[in-house]
């Protein structure tokens, strides 16, 4: 077991999102070029797909920055309160229970949330009657919320990948090779935590409630802790 002297510095994971939202920009702008900066008749699909690319990217680029300072901050070595590394079998028994509860949930808020937002958006469209109109505005309001969707399940998904976890624990967080919770980050706070018996150790289980604007959802984290450090994980976390 490595003492956090010996820790590897983590990679700051926001560097992934910081591209994606630089791509979603570029996208955007592609497309407003394409139909002169203007509404087109001729080109309606570029011209919301532009606007709303570029609306889009503009926020998310707020909330990578955020994301990358406090990253930056928190996991810094003389933040680090504990490192440790999970086995090639632990961590295979580990990323196969993850998986399946991070596809079950990813797929549910790709399809439900999108469908949703589409829906509202044409029930109120027909009242005015302008549902034909609306129609590819809400479709690409719907794409561009799956992809998000989509994009933090894949990366959700990466961080469960390779032969073995990396875990580093701080005074107010933890990450778990690419997956990052913040204890005190802006529009998260903590529901919960279990420290329970799991296959080939202990399994510690943060339910957070991440707020965006109006919008809140659950989240659920599994972080994989060997018995020698129950004790430090248990009084760390105890303070979030």
């Amino acid at each position: 077991m490595k003492l956090p002297d010996q820790a590897p510095q983590p990679s700051n994971p926001y560097s992934v999102f910081a591209v994606l939202t630089g791509g979603l920009g570029i996208l955007g702008i592609i497309a407003l070029e394409r139909c002169g900066w203007e509404p087109s008749r001729a080109h309606p699909i570029a011209f919301i797909t532009g606007v709303m690319g570029l609306t889009t990217a503009c926020l998310l680029a707020v909330g990578v920055a955020y994301g990358w300072l406090g990253f930056e901050k928190r996991f810094g070595q003389e933040r680090l309160v504990a490192y440790w590394e999970t086995g090639d079998g632990d961590w295979r028994e580990h990323s196969r229970k993850q998986r399946k509860r991070i596809l079950r949930t990813g797929i549910w808020l790709m399809l439900g949330s999108p469908l949703v937002v589409v829906l509202v958006m044409l029930a109120l469209a027909f009242t005015d009657g302008k549902v034909v109109g609306t129609l590819p505005f809400a479709f690409v309001i719907g794409g561009l919320i799956s992809l998000v969707f989509g994009v933090v399940t894949v990366l959700q998904l990466f961080s469960l990948s390779g032969s073995g976890g990396r875990v580093w624990l701080v005074e107010k967080g933890v990450m778990v090779n690419g997956n990052v919770f913040f204890s005190d980050g802006y529009g998260i706070r903590m529901l919960s935590y279990e420290i329970g018996k799991a296959e080939g150790g202990l399994l510690l289980t943060i339910r957070y409630e991440v707020r965006s604007g109006r919008a809140v959802g659950e989240q659920e984290m599994a972080v994989p802790v060997p018995e020698d450090k129950a004790g430090l994980v248990e009084e760390t976390v105890r303070g979030w």
